[in-house]
């Protein structure tokens, strides 16, 4: 485990109610490709900010992550209803169903 990744488990030992530390520990756990962890993370941050879309997107992307498209789906709503939500977002594009093929016409 990295050495920030142990700070921050310190740190939230001693303050669990430490957003700020529990979404840069969400990240980091993220950034190791733990997606279920970090999932849990961003879930508890979603609930001490729930008006903030940050965690909401990040909760999504980790969802997607671990191809649970119905929570991906939930929480990418729940970020949308925030009033800081980007639309132009390019992470939002991994949220995004596939695109069916384009229909083709054939003159016979």
């Amino acid at each position: 485990m990295s050495d920030e990744l142990q700070r921050l488990e310190q740190l939230l030992l001693q303050d669990p109610f430490d957003t700020a530390s529990r979404a840069a520990y969400a990240g980091l756990l993220e950034n190791a490709e733990r997606h279920a962890d970090a999932l849990t993370q961003w879930r508890l941050v979603c609930k001490a900010t729930p008006q903030s879309a940050e965690p909401w997107v990040r909760a999504a992307l980790c969802s997607a992550d671990l191809e649970d498209t119905d929570a991906a789906a939930e929480a990418l709503a729940k970020a949308r209803a925030c009033s800081d939500f980007d639309s132009e977002d390019p992470r939002l594009a991994r949220l995004a169903p596939p695109e069916a093929p384009a229909a083709r016409l054939f003159v016979l």
